[in-house]
């Protein structure tokens, strides 16, 4: 869902499950990646598995289920965002070698089935985002599907309307401001 939402905000496409070196070994940086020449945006999923499960889960037991999913993708955001700022190289599924802005803030989101399974929680409000901006100097945002299509929508509906911004500038900018 992801890729299939932010596709369209980039020309040559977002990079899905890209790798960044350690040594000899490599590991998956994120889930997606979209990068242009004033920013990165790492994306990272969490889908709730119920297939696999005997019973379907009552609501307070999915609620527990993001919850220690959101805590996962911070952690593992925060350790994608660190390996930027070293400097560390990343590489596609091809092996090639990714050209990736490391100046300027990433935005980290994120991806969860649905944002009313956090209603009622209390540690991933504004605290937990600042703190996570402090550690990683990055933004944290926290959506679901319908709040990633609108704010892809928004960003290409800003961009035909703009003479100068690309539809990954207006991302930018409505990640941003939502992050204010």
């Amino acid at each position: 869902i992801a890729v299939w939402l932010t596709d369209s905000l980039h020309s040559s496409g977002c990079i899905k499950r890209p790798q960044v070196e350690f040594s000899s070994k490599t590991r998956e940086l994120c889930d997606v990646l979209l990068s242009y020449e004033l920013g990165c945006f790492l994306i990272e999923s969490k889908p709730l598995a119920l297939l696999g499960r005997h019973d379907l889960p009552d609501r307070d037991r999915l609620q527990r289920d993001v919850r220690k999913h959101v805590k996962k993708a911070s952690s593992q955001l925060s350790g994608a965002i660190r390996a930027l700022h070293e400097g560390r190289r990343v590489i596609d599924s091809d092996g090639k070698a990714l050209e990736l802005d490391r100046e300027h803030p990433a935005h980290a989101i994120i991806l969860i089935p649905d944002l009313s399974l956090l209603e009622g929680s209390t540690e991933y409000g504004g605290e937990f985002l600042k703190e996570f901006g402090r550690k990683t100097g990055a933004m944290l945002h926290i959506l679901d599907p319908a709040n990633l299509l609108r704010v892809v929508q928004g960003a290409e509906m800003t961009a035909r309307s703009s003479e100068s911004l690309t539809r990954l500038h207006a991302f930018d900018y409505l990640l941003m401001k939502r992050f204010r």
